[in-house]
């Protein structure tokens, strides 16, 4: 998990750092949570929804877990497709995340998604960060709260800027996909 928590909390920097509002949402909700004293795994997430957003549109258009791989098991036809017993198949969990049918304007940034009454990624099948089914990513509990803890420490102690505000993120496939090893943030100094 190493590499994929890597990957998802540069990705992350990026995008907060990309949008300015966004930026201003998240300084403010942690440092409401490091002023407010001990901090509780419980009730973490509900604490920094504008952060958690940010994690969960950057989970979306920055997928960790593009595809998942299963053996056959019979024959079928899926789509008019023959699959035989014994072939590989790729499932593309993370092609809904840029459908417009599920998402409106799906290339736009938008933290707001995830909140109710919108809840866009409770419709069934359609946001896939950890996979799908009982081959879920093992970790997904403790990466969800490891992620949002060091990103909120991370936004709270120090002042970033992405080196160029006209940078827009190249990315890497290899060995999981994430930002390219180019990217580059400049810490302008400390917050608190």
């Amino acid at each position: 998990g190493l590499d994929t928590v890597a990957n998802t909390t540069a990705a992350i920097t990026y995008t907060v750092l990309k949008h300015p509002e966004v930026l201003r949402r998240v300084h403010e909700e942690v440092d409401a949570l490091f002023a407010s004293g001990t901090i509780d795994e419980e009730d973490l997430l509900k604490r920094i929804p504008s952060l958690q957003g940010a994690i969960m549109e950057t989970m979306r258009l920055y997928p960790i877990a593009v595809a998942q791989m299963r053996t056959a098991t019979k024959d079928f036809v899926f789509e008019g497709h023959q699959i035989y017993e014994g072939e590989m198949i790729y499932v593309g969990t993370s092609v809904p995340h840029f459908m417009h049918e599920y998402w409106p304007q799906p290339e736009k940034f938008d933290i707001d998604r995830y909140a109710k009454p919108r809840a866009e990624h409770m419709q069934p099948g359609v946001y896939s960060p950890y996979g799908r089914g009982p081959h879920t990513c093992l970790g997904k509990s403790l990466a969800e709260i490891q992620i949002a803890l060091s990103m909120a420490r991370l936004f709270y102690k120090l002042d970033l800027e992405l080196e160029s505000p006209n940078y827009v993120l190249k990315t890497k496939t290899a060995p999981t996909p994430g930002p390219a090893m180019d990217f580059k943030v400049r810490v302008k100094g400390l917050r608190h």
